[in-house]
């Protein structure tokens, strides 16, 4: 079905699928069925939209059809950029700004980075509460509100 939509010039068919449910169908079958699926299974996987490599993130977030020539959305899920150590100063910068520090100049999000590179060295996935931490201070847009 994916191959379909995605090469129309490879495949001159139509389907009438609603594509958007295969995530949700995937999840049924696996619930009903009783067994998992593994993280890494193409489309449906935890993992199939999932990008921690820095230079894939970058890319994701430069031009997010050089990795993903099928949206995460046209299945029914979503792209998530995790911050770990393999992650870089865009995807740090992308992140900070999504929370609202968006005032950062290059010099800060320097020193922010080796202090994030530090911490991510001892620690698997860095969440929104250790960028906290380590900005010292609550962003704008969170104030108010508890961290998960």
């Amino acid at each position: 079905m994916m191959a379909i939509q995605s090469h129309p010039e490879a495949f001159p068919v139509r389907h009438h699928i609603n594509t958007k449910l295969i995530t949700e169908t995937a999840r049924l079958v696996s619930e009903l069925g009783g067994f998992r699926y593994a993280p890494n299974t193409p489309l449906v996987g935890a993992n199939a939209f999932r990008h921690e490599s820095g230079i894939h993130q970058d890319g994701i977030l430069k031009n997010r059809d050089l990795y993903e020539f099928i949206h995460p959305e046209d299945v029914g899920t979503n792209c998530q950029l995790v911050l770990g150590k393999f992650s870089g100063r865009h995807a740090l910068r992308y992140r900070l700004n999504l929370m609202g520090y968006d005032d950062l100049n290059a010099e800060e999000l320097g020193v922010l980075f080796l202090k994030f590179k530090q911490l991510a060295s001892t620690k698997v996935f860095i969440e929104d509460e250790d960028l906290v931490t380590l900005m010292g201070k609550v962003p704008p847009s969170l104030k108010g509100t508890t961290l998960k």
